[in-house]
């Protein structure tokens, strides 16, 4: 066994452990999975060793045989419900009782623990001055820099924002912008697609230093998971969910920013900002004609901008016009 050199590079696993908080044992347990995906002598050794013809990964009794932990907190950290079970960084195989199971590096995680960048799960890092960027009511931006003053000592902790407002309002947007004023990126999931993410998400939200935007409609029941294992701030983004509803599900500490419509003047300086400066298309005209949200009035900039005609008031009317009905995403 001597001769067989771990693979994994230390950097990342030292920075794993440290984020985590791991203690010796699970660091090294981490490490013998690992291995096992990197070099084929490793199933072998450990099929060897746990005097079997069929092994891939470690087994946990064989883990606590060769580290030498043999105590109750080894084997719970191990389990199902253990610590590294939770945040994603192990996975128990097959059946039976825990000592005889196997345990492996996610299939996402282990090439990252042997150098590699790839990111199933990627956030966005914190923009400075996000909050100034957005064009908001004056209630709305007050409400969003409370919550973020009220995120901003808590933002490793169980804390849950609720951002409402109809959709097109900007307020997946405002949950990032909230997230970067305390400092910290966003990762951001449709409600759709949490059950199958949410042990994932528990690992990358920390480790990138991000906290968590799920966009509803979603499962309540699952909403209450991920918040129950998630080590950082939660943003959930609405047009209708009941605040009471999610707040209770989470068993966070909560608190809750409504968007409000974008008056005739923001819209047009809204407007004003993505227009190419060389257009003549009169900004307020505009708003007055489309009365849409932030991200409608960005995506029919955008579309008109890589358009080949010229930009004019007719056509994007006419973009504005498609996008409310649907034609354009």
């Amino acid at each position: 066994a001597s001769a067989v050199t771990p693979a994994p590079a230390p950097s990342v696993l030292s920075q794993v452990a440290h984020v985590f908080q791991l203690t010796a044992f699970e660091r090294a347990a981490m490490l013998l999975a690992a291995a096992a995906e990197v070099d084929q002598r490793y199933p072998a050794l450990f099929a060897s060793l746990d005097r079997t013809r069929a092994r891939r990964w470690p087994s946990v009794g064989l883990a606590m045989r060769l580290l030498g932990h043999t105590d109750g907190a080894s084997i719970l950290s191990l389990d199902d419900g253990g610590h590294l079970h939770q945040h994603g960084l192990i996975e128990l195989v097959g059946d039976g009782p825990l000592v005889l199971r196997e345990f492996r590096v996610p299939h996402d995680l282990w090439p990252r623990l042997v150098g590699s960048p790839r990111l199933e799960i990627a956030a966005t890092g914190p923009q400075h001055g996000a909050l100034d960027q957005l064009v908001l009511s004056p209630t709305t931006a007050a409400a969003a820099r409370a919550a973020a003053a009220w995120l901003r000592p808590r933002a490793q902790r169980s804390q849950l924002v609720v951002v409402r407002g109809r959709r097109g309002s900007g307020r997946t947007a405002l949950a990032r912008a909230i997230l970067s004023e305390v400092g910290i990126g966003a990762i951001e999931i449709a409600g759709e697609h949490l059950a199958a993410r949410i042990t994932s998400l528990c690992r990358e939200a920390p480790w990138q230093a991000a906290g968590v935007v799920v966009d509803t409609p979603v499962a309540l029941a699952d909403l209450g998971r991920l918040s129950q294992a998630l080590a950082m701030a939660l943003v959930v983004t609405t047009d209708d969910a009941s605040f009471a509803g999610l707040a209770a599900a989470s068993r966070r500490r909560a608190i809750e920013i409504g968007i409000d419509d974008l008056s005739t003047d923001d819209r047009a300086r809204l407007w004003s900002a993505l227009l190419p400066p060389t257009t003549e298309v009169e900004p307020l005209e505009l708003a007055t004609h489309l009365r849409f949200g932030p991200r409608q009035i960005t995506a029919v900039a955008a579309r008109v901008r890589e358009a080949a005609g010229p930009c004019t008031t007719a056509a994007l009317i006419r973009a504005g016009r498609q996008l409310d009905r649907g034609t354009v995403r």
